[in-house]
């Protein structure tokens, strides 16, 4: 929790086994913890299959990881339309 800037939201994804944390570090900072079920492994998998059948692709920008700063600058100045996919193939050869 004190890695979330103030009035952050930490999202847990799936089910984790256990959390930590001191309640008092929600309300210094207005910080919150949002969750969601759908990262089960089974939904996953099901997601992906229907995807899969139906031609479903998500839509990525892939950058080259000597963009990496780049893209950080463009996610802050919320000039990004897609994920960033960081093509790292070239870079560990």
């Amino acid at each position: 929790m004190a890695l979330l800037k103030p009035i952050g939201v930490l999202v847990l994804v799936g089910f984790p086994c256990k959390v930590k944390f001191n309640p008092i570090s929600l309300l210094a900072g207005s910080r919150a913890i949002f969750g969601s079920v759908a990262g089960d492994t089974k939904d996953m998998q099901e997601m992906l299959d229907f995807c899969a059948a139906n031609n479903i692709h998500p839509k990525v920008e892939v950058i080259l990881i000597q963009y990496v700063n780049e893209a950080l600058d463009w996610m802050e100045n919320r000039d990004v339309k897609y994920q960033f996919v960081i093509d790292i193939k070239n870079f560990l050869k």
